[in-house]
């Protein structure tokens, strides 16, 4: 190159050989600028540019660009932020569209989310640089629902050693289904493919554990194991299940008797309840729960009552019932009214006594340490400070008959009479029927020391314990292992009042 020809575009010329000059212009504006070259053997050449000549440098426009990939464990998704940026620029701000109406700004790269259901969601990513640079990224995740599967048989005996199992009870997933049945019996033998409901026979008696494992369309797979017993013996039906028990009370001269405590599967009902009394009377039958029966003289009478059930189920129950009559019989009564905040009056007008017979001395105990003798029917009673008083009235008649009541009373600031025989309850037993223990639940208003027991139906006790208990619901565990089958009652005493409930042990 022998000639460089630098025209301007602002009117100025420069020739000669300059390879890079320097050029200053004068004006902002936008000006051509051309090269011609020559070269010795007389070759020419010419390029030209725009060049736009400002008051001040522009910077190079910033570059970003956004992206993530995603990972997916069940409903629980991450997101991983893998965006480009340009050297000496950062991203100040992600912010996740999450296709299910959620939207979260973080500062970080990377963002775990829980989806509350299956579905497909088109999620987008936003991010800003340091320097302004934004952009965009969307793709769709799909969110499957969990693959879920129960392995279940049924047995049926269809021979001495042959039997019948029924896995129509198996389920897979909605939209999924079970193409796999793999049963092992449990005697080295197995049977692969698609089976519901193989017959198998066993060669030698024994206890096998037989198990049936499942899989579906979807790739969910379960597996449920039962042990069944193989022995000669002929097919019968299963032994139906009730049980007839009842309890009894003395009303006076009568004998109140309750088999409510009677049990049968469920599914079954009793639909006869036949009651012998063991004396020379004819049986009572219908299918009555509670009758009440009056003994004629003294003596010691065994009592059955026999129960069938709509299903053909029968049971017999027994229990000895000594009867002797009163020859004296009275009964001492009382109720009470608020009068003031610590002022009641009690009235024992409602006591009783037999025909030909009076009550010829009434005695009663405040429980504050003051009694009061004589014959006074409806006594007033003002005590001097709040508290609980257990109040006694004992009676005595011409003929010699006595009888007492207790109860137990709160004084408090209030008008109400609160008589709190009804502050503590047996909510529930459970279970009931009990095999080896069971909890139950005791109410009680106020925190209190209390004695829990167990007796039999004739009022016998077979367990007891002290036990401090809170206000309101307490669960207390109690052992029964050493108890005989049959009916009892449990019973919880208190300074604030009693309650008792049955159960029955099997």
């Amino acid at each position: 190159i022998t000639l460089r020809k630098w025209m301007f575009g602002d009117g100025s010329i420069l020739e000669g050989r300059e390879i890079s000059p320097l050029k200053a212009f004068k004006d902002t504006g936008v000006y051509n600028v051309c090269l011609l070259i020559k070269t010795k053997n007389g070759c020419e050449s010419k390029t030209c540019i725009t060049v736009i000549v400002r008051d001040s440098i522009i910077p190079p426009p910033a570059v970003c660009k956004a992206k993530f990939t995603v990972r997916i464990e069940g409903k629980k998704v991450l997101f991983l932020s893998n965006s480009e940026v340009m050297n000496h620029d950062s991203i100040i701000k992600y912010s996740w569209v999450l296709g299910d109406g959620s939207v979260k700004d973080t500062k970080v790269h990377e963002l775990i989310y829980q989806y509350q259901k299956a579905g497909k969601y088109q999620v987008c990513l936003y991010t800003k640089t340091a320097k302004g640079c934004e952009s965009k990224y969307c793709t769709t995740i799909e969110i499957a629902e969990p693959l879920a599967c129960t392995a279940i048989y049924a047995v049926e005996r269809t021979g001495t050693r042959t039997f019948r199992f029924n896995s129509s009870k198996s389920i897979a997933s909605s939209g999924d289904t079970i193409q796999q049945r793999i049963w092992v019996f449990g005697d080295g033998s197995s049977l692969d493919g698609n089976e519901i409901s193989p017959l198998k026979t066993f060669k030698d008696t024994g206890t096998y554990t037989v198990c049936l494992k499942i899989k579906s369309t979807k790739g969910c797979e379960a597996m449920y194991c039962s042990s069944i017993v193989v022995k000669d013996s002929t097919i019968t039906n299963p032994p139906l299940n009730c049980k007839a028990v009842f309890s009894f009370t003395r009303k006076e001269q009568v004998i109140q008797f309750n088999s409510l405590g009677s049990m049968v599967p469920q599914g079954d009902s009793i639909i006869s309840r036949t009651w012998y009394f063991g004396d020379s009377s004819a049986p009572l039958t219908g299918n009555r729960k509670d009758p009440s029966y009056q003994y004629q003289k003294a003596g010691v009478y065994n009592v059955c009552l026999v129960i069938k059930t709509s299903k053909g189920c029968e049971s017999k129950y027994c229990v000895t019932v000594q009867f002797q009559p009163f020859n004296n019989q009275c009964a001492a009564r009382f109720t009470d009214e608020r009068l003031a905040q610590k002022k009641i009056r009690f009235n024992s007008s409602s006591s009783l006594a037999m025909q030909g017979d009076s009550i010829i001395e009434r005695k009663w105990k405040f429980g504050d340490g003051t009694e009061l003798g004589g014959n006074v029917v409806a006594p007033e009673k003002e005590y001097r400070q709040k508290g609980i008083y257990t109040v006694c009235l004992q009676i005595k008649t011409a003929a010699g008959c006595k009888s007492d009541i207790c109860k137990v009373f709160e004084i408090k600031d209030s008008t109400a009479n609160d008589n709190i025989s009804q502050r503590i309850k047996i909510i529930q037993i459970n279970p009931n029927p009990v095999v080896s223990r069971f909890v139950t639940t005791i109410w009680t208003k106020m925190g209190i020391e209390v004695e829990i027991g167990i007796y039999d139906i004739y009022g016998t006790i077979k367990w007891k314990a002290k036990k401090g208990l809170l206000t309101g619901n307490n669960f207390i565990e109690i052992p029964a292992v050493e108890l005989k089958t049959g009916p009892y009652f449990l019973r919880v005493t208190s300074a604030i009042g009693n309650d008792s409930r049955l159960f029955y042990k099997l």
